[in-house]
């Protein structure tokens, strides 16, 4: 844990889930484009698409997009309250990798965020480790850092997974 993250605010240390998703398993055609450090478009749903489909997610408005990075203003429903904070994106083509931290030069309703997406083919469908970490600011009561600890990860891969099954 960051020496600046309190235990006790934190609403969990680390989630991280692991799917193996119904995702069609990468081509050794687009494999081979990503390793040369190409850009492969597959799909025409993107980021800004999210609230469709993501659970208490209610609003993503991209503020920022490069080839490399995005920052992304969320408003979340937060089981108790509304939060809305801004994620600073940086995306790893090579690695098929997506970091991400809370950006440091806006407000936000939340003291701290950071975590990863990271994807693996397999051969019938995509692995998916999705690592997050969020730092409320304030205290958290144990029934909903326990549904977080327990849920919020798998109701998002869950979501990703259904999502990919509709196409």
């Amino acid at each position: 844990m960051d020496p600046g993250w309190s235990a006790c605010d934190e609403v969990a240390a680390m989630l991280t889930a692991l799917l193996l998703a119904a995702l069609p398993a990468l081509s050794d055609e687009t494999l081979a484009k990503l390793h040369d450090g190409r850009v492969v478009v597959e799909s025409r749903d993107d980021h800004a698409h999210f609230p469709d489909f993501v659970p208490h997610l209610k609003k993503l408005e991209i503020l920022q997009h490069t080839d490399g990075a995005e920052r992304a203003l969320q408003t979340v429903d937060a089981v108790v309250a509304t939060v809305r904070y801004a994620l600073d994106y940086r995306f790893d083509k090579e690695h098929l990798r997506i970091d991400y931290q809370l950006a440091p030069d806006l407000p936000h309703d939340i003291a701290a965020a950071r975590g990863s997406w990271q994807l693996w083919p397999a051969s019938d469908g995509t692995l998916i480790e999705y690592s997050s970490a969020v730092d409320t600011g304030r205290s958290v009561p144990g029934f909903i850092r326990s549904y977080l600890a327990k849920s919020a990860a798998a109701d998002l891969l869950e979501a990703v997974r259904a999502r990919s099954l509709r196409r």
